[in-house]
């Protein structure tokens, strides 16, 4: 029998080997004035020696479990090296995307702001939707305003807005209030 793992690693060793023939088409330059083929070679050589490493590794401990259980190897491995392997890959397709680290960086701010939400508990739901949506509700807000003539009172004076803006008030209202309602714990000294 065959092992995965033997497949996996030579699968990505021949993309990483057909990723540095595919670079070689272009100009590769250096590392002080890069060519378009630099990235691609160098994307190239990081997976053949990724692909070689998985497929010479000796079994771990979690593939050993995994051929006596007969079971997939990605239901033993351990769960805290699952979120890796995508912060990782996330990392490498957003740096893929634009070649600039900046987006790293911000992709970084992000996940960490994201864990501190989750810590805080914060729900998620309406953050993406804010990030979705907000982009949409700004253009039609500025072409509200540009039809209204700067007016804000168009908000409030038409049915159909003013009940939205009614119901919205109401609903920051109710909040609010129930909030306020809560008993609190005291402190402690």
């Amino acid at each position: 029998m065959i092992k995965h793992k033997y497949l996996s690693g030579g699968l990505m060793a021949l993309v990483g080997l057909g990723t540095i023939v595919g670079s070689n088409n272009y100009t590769i330059g250096s590392l002080a004035r890069m060519g378009p083929g630099l990235f691609p070679l160098l994307l190239g050589v990081i997976m053949l020696a990724i692909g070689l490493l998985i497929a010479v590794t000796p079994d771990s401990p979690d593939e050993v479990l995994a051929d006596s259980r007969q079971e997939p190897f990605s239901q033993v491995v351990r769960a805290h090296l699952r979120p890796w392997s995508a912060i990782i890959g996330g990392m490498v397709g957003v740096y893929s995307g634009n070649n600039n680290l900046f987006d790293v960086g911000v992709v970084i701010a992000l996940g960490v702001a994201g864990y501190l939400f989750a810590a805080l508990g914060f729900p998620p739901a309406p953050l993406l939707l804010g990030f979705v949506l907000g982009p949409m509700v700004e253009e039609n807000f500025r072409r509200a305003l540009l039809l209204a003539r700067g007016d804000f009172s168009v908000f409030f004076t038409r049915p159909l807005s003013g009940a939205f803006m009614a119901i919205t008030i109401v609903m920051m209202l109710y909040v609010a209030l129930r909030r306020l309602r809560r008993p609190r714990l005291a402190c402690l000294p």
